[in-house]
């Protein structure tokens, strides 16, 4: 089971990190990070610098707010269960083994 996990994004260089490391550490290994980057600031940046392709970063031509990055990571996602998240949420590792369905 593949599980999706798609962070709307908005100026959040100073947590963007942090919750990405933890993402990307989660012991679940069929996931797919999607982060759609609204922002005005180096959050962009950041994921480009510190983060490979386990991290799809989507930068919208226009930004039409956190409702509308929700739907376009959603209409990108690929896997059986959608996780959307803030971008300033850190999941344990095990996050994902305790929510799924077996």
């Amino acid at each position: 089971m593949k599980f999706s996990i798609i962070i709307p994004t908005f100026n959040e260089e100073s947590e963007i990190f942090s919750t990405l490391t933890a993402l990307t550490n989660l012991e679940y290994q069929n996931k797919e990070i999607i982060v759609v980057d609204d922002s005005t600031d180096n959050t962009s940046k950041i994921i480009e610098k510190h983060f490979d392709e386990s991290v799809i970063l989507i930068n919208p031509k226009q930004r039409k707010g956190r409702c509308e990055a929700r739907n376009i990571g959603i209409s990108r996602a690929t896997g059986d269960i959608l996780i959307i998240l803030n971008a300033d949420v850190l999941l344990p590792k095990d996050f994902i083994s305790r929510i799924k369905v077996h």
